[in-house]
């Protein structure tokens, strides 16, 4: 009997397989990071959503009034204030693109502000508390006999009511700390300038005049996600962070081109 020859692939044949192969993964991979990315940003969205309907619970309990928001007093931060609503559950903390701790307690792009450590604290937070989200430090109320971080008690909303367009006023958003207090571009202050680089929280931990920045963060390709008054979440362009209305007297901008 006449034995078949053993059948098998030519040098030119795998080099051509290897050469589909990278074509596909060359083709597949971007539509993967943007499937990928594109789940994280939904994951952002319903985390902020779910702690601005935590602040409106608090307010339907409290005279349609804003928690009062400051560290240092016996009022205590954001996160003690709505402790009973969320029972210090730390799941929606933290947004899937900052998910890692910071060295300094000060968050960044892509670390989160404080310790998820029940033994450790930075400043006047509890032990534990972490997160990648921050508030709107205008929308709160103020402790009796205190002007507020900046100065300005006129500019804060204080109550549910007192806000005209609720879609327009920024509750939670990404933030490289608990919250900051953005000024207008107008002002010329510090307060309401954008970040000067791209990862400007971590290389220039603490510096506690630039609160714009703290919220101008690239972590979702040059943009944030932020939760509103009304109880909605949309991702906002880092250059329209200034078209929002932050406080009672901020002089809105339509667009703030940043230098990176």
């Amino acid at each position: 009997m006449k034995k078949s020859p053993t059948k098998a692939f030519t040098l030119i044949e795998l080099l051509v397989v290897i050469a589909i192969i990278a074509i596909l993964a060359a083709l597949l991979l971007p539509a993967l990071a943007k499937a990928k990315s594109k789940g994280q940003a939904v994951r952002c969205v319903s985390n902020l959503r779910q702690w601005s309907m935590m602040v409106t619970l608090y307010t339907m309990d409290n005279q349609e009034t804003y928690m009062a928001d400051c560290g240092p007093s016996a009022d205590g931060t954001w996160m003690l204030q709505l402790q009973d609503l969320y029972g210090r559950d730390g799941k929606f903390r933290l947004c899937p693109l900052a998910i890692a701790p910071s060295s300094t307690g000060y968050g960044n792009t892509t670390e989160f502000w404080g310790y998820n450590n029940v033994n450790q604290a930075i400043g006047y937070f509890r032990k534990g508390d972490f997160g990648s989200y921050g508030i709107n430090h205008w929308i709160n109320s103020l402790p009796a006999g205190w002007d507020g971080w900046r100065s300005h008690p006129e500019w804060q909303w204080t109550k549910v009511a007192v806000v005209k367009v609720p879609s327009d006023v920024p509750v939670f958003a990404d933030c490289a700390w608990y919250g900051g207090n953005p000024f207008d571009l107008a002002s010329g202050a510090t307060e309401g300038m954008p970040a000067p680089t791209r990862d400007w929280n971590k290389s220039h931990p603490m510096e506690w005049l630039y609160d714009m920045a703290r919220f101008c963060l690239d972590r979702h390709g040059r943009a944030i996600q932020a939760s509103f008054v009304d109880g909605s979440a949309r991702q906002v362009k880092l250059e329209k962070l200034w078209d929002l209305q932050w406080h009672k007297a901020f002089q809105r901008t339509n667009t703030v081109p940043l230098g990176w």
